[in-house]
Formats: C-alpha cells, sequence, structure tokens
C-alpha cells in the first residue's frame, strides 16, 4: 500500500483495510481526519510503513535505570529486541 492517495482514497480503501488488521480502530478516526483535513488539506497522501513506539519512565524508573546512561542503554536494548522479533537490524551502539 506503498504510494500517493487522495484524501478520498484513503477514507475508502486504506483506512478499512488498517482497520480489518487490527492496525487502526474507530477510536483512531479523529486522528485519521485531522490529519487528512489540517494536515493535508488538498495534497495527496504519501504512505509508506512505520513504526511509532512510545513509553515513558518517570524519574523513580531513570534512576532505577542508573541515570541517562542506563537509560539510553535500556531503550537501545528493548528496541533491539522488537527489531530482531522483526528481523531487522539491531541499532548499533552509541560511540560517543
Amino acid at each position: 500500500r506503498v504510494g500517493q492517495y487522495s484524501a478520498d482514497q484513503v477514507r475508502a480503501a486504506i483506512w478499512p483495510w488498517l482497520k480489518s488488521r487490527g492496525y487502526a480502530t474507530a477510536a483512531d478516526d479523529p486522528v485519521l481526519e485531522e490529519f487528512l483535513t489540517v494536515r493535508l488539506g488538498k495534497r495527496p497522501a504519501f504512505l509508506r510503513p512505520g513504526l511509532r513506539m512510545k513509553r515513558i519512565w518517570d524519574a523513580e524508573a531513570v534512576r532505577a535505570a542508573g541515570g541517562r546512561s542506563g537509560l539510553a542503554a535500556e531503550i537501545r536494548a528493548e528496541v533491539n529486541a522488537i527489531l530482531a522479533a522483526a528481523g531487522d537490524s539491531r541499532l548499533s551502539a552509541h560511540a560517543g
């Protein structure tokens, strides 16, 4: 489904396809509409696969991880686990 699509094509074909596979739900409908009307306006949508990962660490979790450098190592390890499960390349070690 990589390519260029009009807002109507996204609504009629792409969005139902994403919902049927569990990548989106009815709760995401307002986000789609904002994307199509506010961000894109009359421009076409250029779609390509992607992932979004989100996690929030509170101050205690950062301390438990050993501060910023420990947190960075923890994040890298968790992202690498996801990449490995997808059969993709690991993140390289930070060199600085």
